[in-house]
C-alpha cells in the first residue's frame, strides 16, 4: 500500500470521476484505475462500484477514505515541518582565504533577506572542509583548492599566490635579481599540509621540478597573518596569498612580490555535494556567494 495509490484513490472520491482524477493528479486513467484496484485487493474488499451508469463508494470505501484523507494529511505536515527544518539553519566550512574574502558580505545580505536563519560556519583547511562536505558536516564549502572524490566544485573569485619576504635589502636583491637555487636555500615559513595554498603552492613547484621537500622549511603554520609577522620579523619568506593580504593589520611591513617567471595563479571554489538537497534558503546563501565573487 502507497500513498500514491492513496492520493488516487482520495482524489477518485473528490472529484467522482477516474477521469477527473486523473487529469487532476497529471497521470494516465490506466494508472488510476491500477492504483484502485491494487488497495482494494491489499483491504480485500470494494472500495468503489463503477458501472457505465453509476459511480458509488462502497462503506468500506468511505472508511477507508477517511483514514487515507488523515495519511495524505499526516504526509503533508511532516514535509512541512522538515521543510522549515531545513531552512532554519545552514552550515557552511570555509578555509580562511575564501572565508574571509566571501562569506561576510555574502551573509550580510542573507541575513536581510532571512533574519530566522542561523548560519554556522567554521574554519578550517581546504581538505578538512571538502571532507565535511563529503560526510555531510558542512552543507557548503569554500575552498582554496580541489580534490578529486564525491564533491562538485563551483568555480569562484581568482587568487594569485605571492612571495613575501622581510623588507631588506638582502632580500629585495634576492627577489629581484637572485637565482632560482638562491631562492630556494631561503627559509621558508608554510602554510600547514591540508591547506589549499600549500597544495597550490606545492603543483606549481613539482611543474619545474621542484619539490617542498626541496624548499629550507623552518616554521609551518595555519595562519597567515602569523606567517605575515613572522616573515616581518624575519624568520624567513613564505608563499602567501594574495587576497588574504587585504586588511592585516602588519601589511607593508614585508616585500611582496608576483612569481618572476611566471604568476602563481589559483581559483577559489563552492564545494558541494550534487546529490543532496538544497532548501531554497541554501541556494539563496550560494547566489549571494558567488554574486560577492564576481564583485
Amino acid at each position: 500500500m502507497e500513498l500514491n495509490q492513496m492520493r488516487s484513490f482520495v482524489c477518485v472520491v473528490d472529484e467522482q470521476s477516474f477521469s477527473e482524477a486523473a487529469r487532476t493528479l497529471h497521470v494516465s486513467q490506466p494508472t488510476i484505475s491500477t492504483h484502485i484496484s491494487s488497495l482494494e485487493k491489499a483491504c480485500d474488499a470494494a472500495l468503489i462500484v463503477r458501472t457505465t451508469k453509476r459511480f458509488e463508494v462502497t462503506p468500506a470505501g468511505w472508511r477507508f477514505y477517511e483514514y487515507a484523507q488523515r495519511m495524505l494529511d499526516l504526509e503533508r505536515s511532516a514535509l512541512h515541518v522538515a521543510s522549515e527544518q531545513a531552512g532554519l539553519e545552514v552550515t557552511v566550512g570555509a578555509s580562511s582565504v575564501p572565508g574571509r574574502s566571501l562569506l561576510p558580505g555574502a551573509l550580510s545580505c542573507f541575513r536581510s533577506e532571512y533574519p530566522g536563519v542561523r548560519c554556522r560556519v567554521s574554519l578550517a583547511s581546504s581538505l578538512d572542509v571538502i571532507n565535511g562536505v563529503a560526510d555531510g558536516t558542512y552543507d557548503i564549502g569554500l575552498v582554496g583548492t580541489r580534490k578529486t572524490g564525491r564533491v562538485s566544485y563551483l568555480p569562484l573569485r581568482a587568487d594569485e599566490l605571492v612571495v613575501i619576504a622581510p623588507d631588506t635589502p638582502q632580500y629585495r636583491k634576492l627577489l629581484d635579481e637572485g637565482t632560482h637555487g638562491e631562492f630556494l636555500s631561503q627559509p621558508f615559513v608554510v602554510r600547514g599540509r591540508s591547506s589549499g595554498t600549500r597544495i597550490e603552492l606545492q603543483m606549481f613547484l613539482e611543474r619545474f621540478g621542484v619539490s617542498l621537500l626541496d624548499l629550507n622549511v623552518v616554521a609551518e603554520m595555519d595562519d597567515t597573518e602569523m606567517i605575515c609577522r613572522c616573515v616581518s620579523a624575519g624568520v624567513g619568506i613564505a608563499v602567501v596569498s594574495k587576497l588574504a593580504l587585504e586588511g592585516l593589520s602588519c601589511q607593508g611591513t614585508f616585500i611582496v612580490r608576483s612569481f618572476r617567471d611566471e604568476p602563481l595563479c589559483r581559483r577559489l571554489y563552492l564545494a558541494y555535494l550534487g546529490s543532496r538537497y538544497q532548501p531554497s534558503t541554501l541556494k539563496r546563501l550560494v547566489e549571494l556567494i558567488c554574486e560577492q565573487a564576481c564583485e
